[in-house]
C-alpha cells in the first residue's frame, strides 16, 4: 500500500488428541483428529530421520516434498531460518512454538494449493509479507505475527523502525487468494499493514487482535465478498487507520471493491476508527455494511466514508468517537448510530468500580518480555519508532469450575477433553450470565465456538468492552478473545452474557479467564 514420517495408526493419533492440554506452546502431538500422515520438523532435526517425533526432520521443503493431501506437518518447538512454502493441497502445516524468521515470506500459500491450514506460528522479521496467501479454501489461525515488512523499516535490538517507502502487509491475501478464512491471529508493530486482502475474494477476517502496525490495521483493498468481523483493533505507539476499504489501481483489475461488511469489531483510539478511502480508478463504494462496531476511541474520527459515490452503503448500530463524514451522501444510509465524544487516549481504559470483599478474587504475577533479534538498519530516513514495553505480565489461567466464577441462568458443565481442564460452561437460555471478579489489568477468554453459538456480551465494571460472536463453522475448542484494552491497577468485575435472537437450539460458552 502506498496511501499518505512417519505413519501413525488411526488409534495412536486419536489417543494423542484426546490428552487435554493447558499450554498450547507444550504441545508435541496433533491437536486435531488427523486422518493421513504426520511428519515432524525440528531446526534440530535431519532430513535423513524418518520425520517422527523421536526423529524429526529438518526442512520444511523437505517434509512438503514428502506429504500429501491429508498430512499434518508438525513444526516443533524452536526458531526456523527457512520460509515454509505450501504449493500443494489438503496439507495442515501447525506449530508448536515454533518461530519462523525468514526473508522475503515467512509462509507463502501457493495459487495451486487448496484446502490447506497454516496454525499456530510465530513469524517475526521477514523482509516483506509475513505470511502471504494466494492459494484457495485456506484457513490461517492462531498465528502470532510481529516486527514483520522490514522493506519499510528496520530492527534493532528489539525495537522495529519503520520508513515511509512502499510496503507489504503482515498477512496478506493477494491476487487468486479466494475463499480464504484468516482468524484469532495476534498481528502488531508491522511496518505495513497488519491484515490485507487485496485483490482477493470470499475472505473472512474474523476475531483477531491487531493493532500498532504502520499502515491500516485491516485492510480491504479492491477485493470482493469480504467479511471483517469481531476483530480487536487498537492504536498506542502510533495512529493509522483500524479498518479501511480502498480501491488502489492495479493493471487489468479495475474496480472491484464491493459486497464488504465490517461488524461487531472495537476499534481503539486509531487515527480513524473505519474509513474507505477515496477510489483511484473512479469506483463505486457499492455493497457495503458497517454495523455493531464499538469505536469509543480515536484521534481524529470513528468513521469516514471519503469515496466520491456509494450505491448500497449502510452504516447502522455503532458506537463511534465524534460525527460520521460522509463526502458524498447519496447512497449512504446512516441508522441507529450512537455518537460518543472525548479526549482520545493513548492507552483506553475502563474505570474500576469498588467491588464486593466476599466475593473471591483472582491475582497474578509478572514475567519479563523476551527480545526480538536484530536485523541491519537501512539507509532510509527514520519516520516511525515502535519500543515494545519492558515487562509483559504473566497470564493465569482460571478455569470455569474456579470459585471466583458465579453463573446465573441455567448453566451446565459440558465434559470435553478437548477444552481446557477437559471441561467448559455453556448455556441456552438467553440473558444468561457469568461474574468473574479479578486483580489485574486485562483479560483474555477462551470459549467453545461452532455452529450452535452465537453471541456472549462483554462487560467489565458494568461497562460493555466488546462481543464474542462464537458462532464458527465447526465445533472448536479453546477460541482466544483478547480485550485489548489497559485497565487501570486493581479489583475489577468481569460479566459475560449470553445474546440470541433465536429462541431454540444456540448456545453461549465459558471455558477459561485469563488473566495478566
Amino acid at each position: 500500500m502506498k496511501k499518505t514420517i512417519h505413519f501413525i495408526s488411526g488409534l495412536t493419533v486419536l489417543a494423542l488428541i484426546l490428552v487435554s492440554f493447558r499450554d498450547v506452546h507444550a504441545l508435541t502431538r496433533p491437536s486435531l483428529l488427523q486422518a493421513g500422515k504426520v511428519y515432524y520438523v525440528s531446526p534440530s532435526g535431519s532430513d535423513s530421520n524418518p520425520c517422527t517425533l523421536e526423529a524429526p526432520c529438518a526442512t520444511f521443503n523437505h517434509v512438503t516434498n514428502l506429504a500429501a493431501s491429508g498430512d499434518l506437518i508438525l513444526a516443533l518447538a524452536g526458531t526456523y531460518s527457512q520460509a515454509l512454502t505450501i504449493s500443494k493441497s489438503g496439507i495442515t502445516v501447525e506449530g508448536q512454538n515454533a518461530v519462523i524468521t525468514a526473508s522475503p515470506f515467512g509462509i507463502k500459500i501457493e495459487s495451486a494449493a487448496q484446502n490447506v491450514t497454516v496454525r499456530g506460528f510465530t513469524v517475526t522479521g521477514t523482509e516483506s509479507h509475513a505470511i502471504y496467501i494466494l492459494g484457495q479454501f485456506v484457513t490461517v489461525e492462531n498465528n502470532t505475527v510481529y516486527h514483520n515488512v522490514l522493506e519499510n523499516g528496520s530492527l534493532t535490538g528489539g525495537v522495529i523502525t519503520c520508513f515511509d517507502t512502499a510496503w507489504g502487509s503482515a498477512i496478506k491475501v493477494g491476487l487468486g487468494g479466494s475463499n480464504v478464512t484468516i482468524r484469532n491471529n495476534t498481528v502488531y508493530e508491522n511496518c505495513g499493514e497488519g491484515i490485507a486482502a487485496t485483490r482477493g475474494s470470499n475472505v473472512l477476517i474474523e476475531n483477531n487482535t491487531v493493532y500498532d502496525n504502520k499502515s491500516v490495521n485491516i485492510y480491504v483493498d479492491n477485493s470482493y465478498h469480504v467479511r471483517v468481523l469481531n476483530n480487536n483493533i487498537r492504536c498506542v505507539s502510533v495512529f493509522p487507520k483500524g479498518v479501511a476499504l480502498g480501491e488502489e489501481s492495479y493493471a487489468d483489475w479495475g474496480a472491484q471493491l464491493r459486497d464488504v461488511t465490517v461488524s461487531g469489531n472495537t476499534v481503539m483510539n486509531c487515527s480513524t476508527g473505519i474509513m474507505a478511502f477515496t477510489s483511484d480508478v473512479g469506483g463505486t463504494l457499492t455493497d457495503v455494511t458497517i454495523t455493531s462496531n464499538n469505536i469509543p476511541t480515536a484521534q481524529k474520527r470513528g468513521i469516514s466514508l471519503d469515496n466520491n459515490a456509494n450505491s448500497n452503503v449502510v452504516v447502522s448500530n455503532n458506537i463511534h468517537f465524534n460525527s460520521i463524514w460522509v463526502r458524498s451522501p447519496q447512497g449512504v444510509t446512516l441508522t441507529g448510530n450512537t455518537q460518543v465524544s472525548g479526549t482520545p487516549s493513548p492507552s483506553p481504559t475502563v474505570t474500576s468500580t469498588s467491588m464486593p470483599t466476599s466475593t473471591p478474587i483472582a491475582t497474578q504475577t509478572s514475567t519479563p518480555l523476551p527480545t526480538s533479534t536484530s536485523t541491519p538498519t537501512p539507509t532510509s530516513t527514520k519516520t516511525q519508532t515502535f519500543t515494545p514495553t519492558a515487562t509483559i505480565p504473566a497470564e493465569t489461567y482460571f478455569d470455569n469450575t474456579h470459585a471466583a466464577f458465579v453463573y446465573s441462568g441455567n448453566w451446565t458443565t459440558v465434559t470435553k477433553s478437548q477444552a481446557y481442564g477437559s471441561s467448559f460452561k455453556e448455556t441456552s437460555k438467553n440473558g444468561a450470565s457469568v461474574i468473574f471478579n479479578f486483580t489485574g489489568q486485562s483479560f483474555s477468554i477462551l470459549y467453545t465456538g461452532g455452529p450452535a453459538y452465537r453471541s456472549m456480551k462483554v462487560y467489565v465494571d458494568n461497562v460493555q468492552v466488546g462481543t464474542i460472536n462464537q458462532k464458527m463453522g465447526q465445533r472448536t475448542y479453546q477460541v482466544r478473545w483478547d480485550y485489548i484494552g489497559q485497565l487501570s491497577p486493581g479489583t475489577h468485575t468481569l460479566k459475560l452474557v449470553f445474546s440470541t435472537t433465536s429462541s431454540t437450539g444456540t448456545k453461549g460458552s465459558i471455558d477459561v479467564v485469563i488473566v495478566r
